[in-house]
């Protein structure tokens, strides 16, 4: 299974990048930590929303263990098609415009929600921009490993830059996969927009 619970098949012939060694997964289980606290305490909130945001929050994750870490699936690397559950990943040579153009309508969101902080919606808005970036991202699979967390990563990046909490979505990783998935068939955003919104008003500090 890849890292947000999906069966991950690969083409033959390609290395299993996936099994890692007990010391291997330790050292993931500590950079992921660091990571995360890294990007919860908004150190990575002056960073261009780009495409080496993502390849620097999947590298802290993978640094010292594989060398995949931080690179991206291309023409020449990689493996050529993922499957992840019912969904097969972007091949490996359209990774890069589709990274590209995800990246691109972001920067217009958040440029967007910069001027117009006093929205009414802003909450809900900046929630749905932040889960459909991380969705995406999954939806391209530019890692050959790593690609949820990196996208849960991503979501929290944003929701932290556009001065929202970040969300916890491991509780409920059952209902977490199921609208995950509703977005990949039904091209519907919103039930996973509301589980965030839900987890938002949950994780509340004091409650």
């Amino acid at each position: 299974m890849d890292d947000s619970g999906h069966r991950v098949l690969i083409e033959p012939g390609e290395d299993a990048v996936r099994t890692y060694t007990d010391e291997e997964e330790e050292q993931i289980a500590r950079n992921l930590l660091a990571v995360t606290r890294e990007v919860h305490a908004g150190d990575w909130g002056g960073r261009r929303s780009d495409e080496r945001l993502a390849a620097g929050l999947h590298q802290r994750m993978f640094v010292g263990v594989r060398d995949h870490a931080g690179r991206f699936r291309g023409p020449d690397r990689g493996t050529e098609n993922l499957v992840f559950g019912p969904h097969r990943a972007v091949a490996r040579d359209l990774v890069a415009g589709e990274l590209a153009g995800l990246f691109k309508t972001l920067r217009r969101s958040i440029d967007s929600f910069d001027r117009n902080q006093d929205a009414d919606d802003y909450e809900a808005g900046a929630i749905h921009v932040a889960v459909w970036a991380h969705a995406e991202l999954i939806r391209i699979h530019p890692f050959e490993d790593g690609n949820g967390r990196t996208g849960r990563l991503l979501a929290n990046a944003v929701l932290v830059r556009l001065g929202l909490r970040p969300v916890a979505v491991e509780a409920c990783r059952e209902e977490y996969l199921a609208v995950l998935n509703h977005y990949y068939v039904a091209k519907e955003i919103e039930p996973l927009r509301d589980l965030y919104l839900r987890l938002a008003a949950e994780q509340l500090p004091g409650d």
